[in-house]
């Protein structure tokens, strides 16, 4: 009779260390997701900020090279009337 109420108790710790490994697995899992969820996010974060530097650094070298060859143009036409003179 002993033996059978131990043993009883047994298969009750049992079943519930199952339950609270089929809770932690499920819980593992959502972690799992998430985890994989906030990386994503964490990458397209990475490749917005660096289209965003690329499009503004484009952006000044553009101003950069046009005020260059601006100044370059006016140089070269302010030589050619200095020699008409």
């Amino acid at each position: 009779m002993r033996f059978e109420e131990e043993q009883r108790k047994w298969i009750e710790q049992n079943e519930a260390y199952r339950q609270q490994n089929q809770m932690l697995a499920a819980r593992n899992q959502e972690l799992t997701q998430r985890l994989a969820n906030l990386e994503t996010e964490q990458q397209n974060r990475k490749a917005l900020i660096h289209k965003v530097i690329l499009i503004t650094s484009s952006i000044i070298g553009l101003i950069l090279i046009y005020f260059i060859s601006m100044r370059l143009l006016r140089i070269t036409i302010w030589r050619r009337e200095k020699r008409a003179l």
